[in-house]
């Protein structure tokens, strides 16, 4: 059985118009659940485009029997795609997130320290495609 808040959602690229405000809005809609809180990553892509990759975290999932069949098919590794201007067709693929929360990983980040690596590795940059 799963817990209440699972699974979070993840949605790989979001406009960089959007707010986090604008994700809860949209996500109750879909009548999923209460929502937590949302993560908002600024990205860059090759082409130079800035998005955002977004995680949806809830405080607790609906039960009703449409949202328990999607939620069990985010379990199963499903994505789906809702579209949110009809207009242009815009739309978002919503997928598991397989991210731990970050209260789940052990650690909370404001409580570690950055710190410089002086083991005698070198940080060799990424080619870019």
């Amino acid at each position: 059985m799963l817990p209440p808040n699972e699974p979070s959602i993840c949605i790989p690229r979001v406009d960089k118009s959007f707010n986090d405000g604008q994700i809860i809005e949209g996500i109750q809609q879909l009548g999923y659940g209460e929502v937590e809180k949302v993560d908002m990553i600024h990205k860059t892509a090759p082409n130079g485009v800035e998005y955002y990759m977004t995680f949806v975290h809830f405080k607790k999932w609906n039960t009703d029997e449409d949202t328990t069949k999607q939620r069990d098919a985010f379990m199963r590794g499903e994505k789906e795609k809702v579209v949110y201007d009809e207009e242009t067709g815009a739309y978002w693929i919503l997928g598991k997130s397989f991210t731990k929360r970050r209260e789940e990983r052990g650690k909370k980040f404001e409580q570690t320290k950055p710190y410089v690596d002086n083991d005698g590795w070198t940080n060799i940059p990424m080619k870019k495609r």
